[in-house]
């Protein structure tokens, strides 16, 4: 007004209390709608704690290379040399930045909208309601309607507070990468873990080996290594919490759950059985999991089925070899007697490793094997059938 008060000093003047409050939260409201509109741009690999993290790789690495491969007053290591080993920990680390990179910028699996938020209704902000003219809908599955996105959900999804939307086979939300984990990054998310575990601990070994051969003490090694002895400190804090996750994540992976169905095993009907056990109805075995996980679905069960047929053609075949030496056996019966004919030569060939060649002698037979010669046909049965005790004669 004329005296330069703003409205919710006026009505705090007028004793307008409740008036004031609400003109001071919706005050508040609007300066965080600003500070949110500068980052609003910024991709979701660089938002939250990511830049940390960036940092925090960068700098080990810079610290490895500054204070153990190049300081000359370390001793060199008996296997490779000190330049070999750090280049191992500087492409492992850049890869796992690759990864990094790519899991925090891609689209982790959201399945509600096209944007980055839920649409909303422009009159009450509300989200928009999808097609509620679900078959799953229709059979009583209410559960998998998303009470925020109003959309029906597949299995193993859920919806993301801080990302505001539902991501499919969601596993769970990392500052560290500023993006939600789901089924199309988790597989970046953990590669980048695995790398780095490695970095790190080729870093950490390399490091105390190149301290420990020169053959100075505790004190003398912190008064004039103190860079290498601060990378040695740092870098086995970092370790120690990466490994950790690193060896839950690819627990998981082994045994196809996530981190959600982890925590929350207790809320899905789908992981009990009838008495309320945990049971995983997804778990396919340790390899046929991690195929899945890395290399995709339709790969992962066509492998699984390749062997199965496999053997399925070779049992056929083996059949079909049999009814061929049992009809070559009976021509041989009905028209050389009791001899050696050329069923009965394949198959002793077959037993004993002997040659034949291609006649018949009589009830001696041609096999060079003694425990064979002299019989005939039927006795040559039963050889067939101790040879083959599957059946198929």
């Amino acid at each position: 007004d004329t005296t330069g008060s703003t409205p919710a000093q006026l009505a705090q003047q007028k004793g307008h209390m409740m008036c004031s409050d609400w003109l001071a939260q919706e005050r508040a409201r609007v300066e965080r709608e600003k500070v949110k509109g500068i980052f609003k741009n910024v991709p979701r690999g660089l938002k939250h704690l990511a830049p940390v993290l960036w940092f925090i790789i960068l700098g080990l690495v810079g610290m490895f290379v500054h204070f153990v491969e190049t300081l000359d007053q370390l001793r060199e290591l008996s296997i490779f040399t000190t330049s070999v080993w750090a280049w191992m920990v500087v492409i492992f680390a850049l890869g796992g930045c690759g990864f990094l990179y790519k899991a925090g910028v891609s689209d982790p699996g959201f399945i509600c909208c096209g944007g980055n938020e839920p649409k909303t209704d422009d009159e009450e902000g509300k989200p928009v309601v999808g097609n509620l003219d679900d078959q799953q809908l229709w059979d009583g599955h209410w559960h998998m309607l998303c009470m925020q996105c109003r959309r029906v959900r597949p299995p193993r999804s859920k919806y993301c507070r801080v990302s505001k939307r539902c991501v499919s086979r969601f596993d769970h939300y990392c500052p560290w990468i500023g993006n939600a984990v789901g089924e199309k990054n988790h597989k970046h998310f953990v590669i980048f873990l695995v790398l780095e575990s490695i970095a790190m601990t080729i870093a950490l070994v390399v490091a105390i080996s190149r301290m420990s051969a020169t053959g100075q003490s505790m004190k003398v090694l912190l008064a004039e290594h103190s860079g290498a002895f601060a990378f040695v400190v740092l870098d086995g804090t970092v370790l120690l919490s990466v490994s950790m996750l690193t060896c839950s994540q690819l627990g998981q992976v082994f045994s196809n759950l996530t981190t959600n169905e982890m925590i929350n095993q207790h809320r899905y009907k789908y992981l009990q059985d009838k008495e309320g056990s945990f049971r995983n109805p997804y778990d396919k075995g340790c390899w046929p999991n991690t195929l899945e996980f890395f290399v995709g679905a339709e790969y992962a069960s066509r492998s699984a089925t390749e062997a199965p047929l496999l053997q399925k053609d070779m049992d056929r075949s083996q059949h079909a070899m049999h009814k061929q030496l049992a009809a070559g056996l009976m021509h041989d019966r009905l028209s050389n007697g009791p001899t050696c004919g050329g069923a009965v030569n394949a198959l002793c060939s077959r037993l004993c490793g002997g040659g034949h060649h291609g006649h018949s002698h009589g009830p001696g037979g041609c096999c060079k094997n003694e425990d064979h010669r002299g019989k005939g046909a039927s006795q040559s049965i039963r050889d067939i059938e101790e040879a083959y005790p599957s059946g198929g004669l």
